[in-house]
């Protein structure tokens, strides 16, 4: 793990892809303009861009869910690789405090696109086998050598 520290502020980044921010005290350069989602959200893309260099590969990088408590905000962004979500869910995570993005955590991760075919379970058939009302959905798993796996996910 590398980190770099400044007067109330500290990076960490670790050899397996964390990215870790977090910023104890009003610093200008990690604020939105204001407290509207728009704002907030492309104050964190835009960090998120100095962050990673938007450097995903194949891979894109797409905001997942925002959230809001009074001043309290968190954007939560994941990776998709032609259009499919790959696990783990929110990988990427800015907090704020008012317009100050106190936090961020980030898994970084550049995917590129294999040109073999997965071998998957039809939707029909993967269907079949859900309980009354669930749901099923394409994703892309991680696995430890960094190798993404196919599968059908059932919620």
């Amino acid at each position: 793990t590398t980190s770099f520290t400044e007067t109330n502020l500290s990076l960490r980044v670790s050899a397996q892809g964390q990215i870790l921010l977090q910023v104890l005290q009003a610093d200008p350069r990690f604020q939105s303009a204001s407290l509207d989602e728009r704002d907030r959200i492309e104050a964190a893309r835009s960090l998120l861009s100095s962050l990673t260099g938007d450097d995903y590969g194949d891979a894109r990088v797409y905001l997942q869910s925002y959230t809001a408590d009074g001043t309290q905000a968190v954007c939560t962004f994941g990776y998709y690789l032609s259009g499919i979500e790959i696990a783990p869910r929110g990988a990427i995570e800015l907090r704020f405090d008012g317009t100050q993005i106190t936090n961020a955590s980030v898994l970084y991760r550049s995917y590129t696109a294999s040109s073999t075919p997965a071998a998957l379970l039809p939707a029909a058939q993967a269907a079949a086998c859900l309980p009354k009302g669930g749901t099923l959905r394409l994703l892309y798993a991680e696995g430890t050598g960094g190798e993404l796996t196919a599968g059908w996910e059932t919620e």
